[in-house]
């Protein structure tokens, strides 16, 4: 009998070793699954980050490429006065106008001080009298 109850003993710590081992897979398993739950919310938010990021390269290629042409057209437009023919006229038009300006200022000067000469002349005549 003696064996016996060593039997109930041994077969008493082995089921509570059991359900000891048990709880602990139980815990295990819920924290496995919180774990899994977390790695899935990490995929789902770097997959949204990735294509958040291919936006923005494309949005970055977009704008390097409006920037060179960008270059380019204020290039051909700065060559533009030098080149065209049209432009080049029209130089030389806006030239003979100015020329034309001049003229007519330096005539008005001219003028302005002829009257300031008689005036004054005028003036050391009234003096000398």
């Amino acid at each position: 009998m003696v064996n016996n109850n060593s039997d109930g003993k041994d077969t008493k710590e082995f089921e509570n070793l059991c359900i000891a081992q048990m709880k602990s897979m139980e815990h295990d398993s819920g924290h496995l699954n919180e774990l899994q739950k977390q790695k899935s919310e990490l995929i789902e938010e770097l997959f949204t980050l990735q294509r958040k990021l291919k936006v923005f390269e494309d949005e970055e290629n977009e704008a390097i490429c409006t920037t060179k042409y960008l270059e380019a057209e204020k290039l051909k437009i700065s060559e533009r006065p030098q080149n065209d023919a049209e432009c080049l006229r029209l130089k030389k038009e806006l030239e003979l106008y100015k020329e034309d300006d001049m003229e007519s200022v330096y005539e008005a000067l001219q003028t302005e001080i002829e009257f300031l000469e008689l005036t004054l002349a005028q003036k050391d005549l009234e003096e000398k009298k």
